[in-house]
């Protein structure tokens, strides 16, 4: 019995450390090549720990642990659509208020920067898609202030417009920009809509 226990904290602290390791790599990964938790958590469970499964954490170095990872990073294929200069105005204009969590959900790559900004309804974070969450991102609290507010009285849409991000360069590389999702109610915005254009 206590033998069990030590051999299943030992493979939790090897678990453990590897996902350290795999998230410390992830952060540094161009927006196109990062995974998700979820993802990485299956890659660990599936291809890495079985490498060294029964191994004493202490005998695996990082060195061997970030080898396994990038071994498995060259398996995956960079995700599409990942640079917000080549989203298209229209796919991201006329979302309806009532479908902003299943756009961002379904439609948006899991690889770009947005904001949904619904001014004194609230306002969200600059969030990345991968790891979205309905509740966490603020995007439910927006959602129910509009509910409460119009009731089907007005006709509310996001539309989504590039901009860059704080303290980024104009300088194309995808990860400077983001799209902001402005509300627009009864075809008025709630502030300006002026798209950055790169030149």
């Amino acid at each position: 019995m206590a033998k069990s226990r030590k051999n299943i904290n030992k493979g939790v602290t090897l678990y453990n450390k590897i996902l350290k390791e795999f998230t410390k790599i992830n952060n540094d990964l161009p927006e196109d090549r990062k995974l998700s938790l979820v993802d990485r958590r299956k890659y660990i469970k599936e291809v890495i720990y079985p490498q060294y499964k029964g191994t004493s954490s202490s005998r695996v170095s990082k060195k061997a642990i970030g080898i396994s990872i990038f071994n498995v990073l060259e398996t995956i294929v960079p995700k599409e659509g990942c640079d917000v200069n080549y989203i298209s105005p229209s796919v991201v204009s006329d979302v309806s208020w009532f479908d902003i969590d299943e756009f961002i959900r379904d439609i948006l790559p899991k690889c770009i920067f947005i904001r949904v900004d619904a001014g004194d309804f609230g306002t969200t974070k600059i969030f990345n898609t991968l790891n979205y969450d309905y509740q966490r991102s603020g995007v439910k609290k927006i959602y129910d202030n509009i509910r409460e507010a119009i009731r089907n009285k007005s006709n509310a849409e996001f539309t989504g417009v590039k901009k860059l991000r704080n303290g980024k360069a104009n300088d194309g590389t995808p990860e400077n920009y983001f799209i902001d999702f402005i509300l627009t109610i009864n075809s008025r915005p709630i502030k300006p809509i002026e798209p950055i254009i790169y030149s």
